[in-house]
C-alpha cells in the first residue's frame, strides 16, 4: 500500500530542485526564440503573436526565477526549521484553510 513521504523529505527535494527547474524554464524560452524558423530571433519581429507570447512567458519565468522562487524556497526552509503544522502555516501566511490538509 502506498504511503506518502514525510513533509520534510518533500520540502528538501523541492528546495534542491526548484531553482534548477526555474532556470530551465527561462532557458527553454530563450532556446525557443533562438530557434524560431526561418531566421531565429529576426523572424520573431514579423511574427507579432509569437513575439508577444514569448515575451510574456519570458517575463513571467524570469519573475518566478528571480523573485518568487527564492521567496518560496525561503518559506519552505523556514517551515521545516520551525516545524509548524500546515494549519498554523496557512494561518501565518494567510493561506485559505481549504488548501491545508492537517
Amino acid at each position: 500500500m502506498f504511503s506518502p513521504p514525510a513533509h520534510a523529505a518533500v520540502y528538501t527535494t523541492a528546495k534542491a530542485h526548484f531553482p534548477s527547474l526555474l532556470q530551465v524554464q527561462v532557458g527553454l524560452v530563450i532556446l525557443t526564440a533562438a530557434t524560431h524558423p526561418p531566421a531565429s530571433v529576426l523572424s520573431l519581429v514579423k511574427d507579432i503573436a509569437g513575439l508577444v507570447s514569448l515575451t510574456i512567458i519570458l517575463v513571467m519565468d524570469a519573475l518566478n526565477w528571480l523573485v518568487f522562487g527564492p521567496k518560496s524556497t525561503l518559506i519552505m526552509t523556514e517551515r521545516i526549521h520551525q516545524g509548524i503544522s500546515q494549519l498554523e502555516f496557512s494561518t501565518r501566511f494567510a493561506i485559505p484553510n481549504r488548501f491545508c490538509r492537517d
